[in-house]
């Protein structure tokens, strides 16, 4: 696991807060297995997060703009 991004790259990433992004963490939206925690600093792996919350993103048909 390169869990090395922060609790601000994660919020960044799904465009929300940081306070979301705790949020998410404390209820346990973001799975347990997609971070570490050492000494109160978190460190998250953006790729099994986005795997874990969006599991059909490959799968699913995108309409095209018309």
């Amino acid at each position: 696991m390169a869990a090395n991004a922060t609790i601000r790259d994660l919020a960044a990433h799904f465009n929300i807060s940081v306070s979301t992004a705790r949020k998410w963490v404390r209820d346990g939206i973001v799975p347990d297995d997609t971070y570490i925690k050492v000494h109160g600093t978190y460190r998250f792996d953006l790729d099994l997060i986005d795997r874990a919350l969006l599991p059909n993103t490959q799968e699913r048909d995108i309409p095209a703009a018309i």
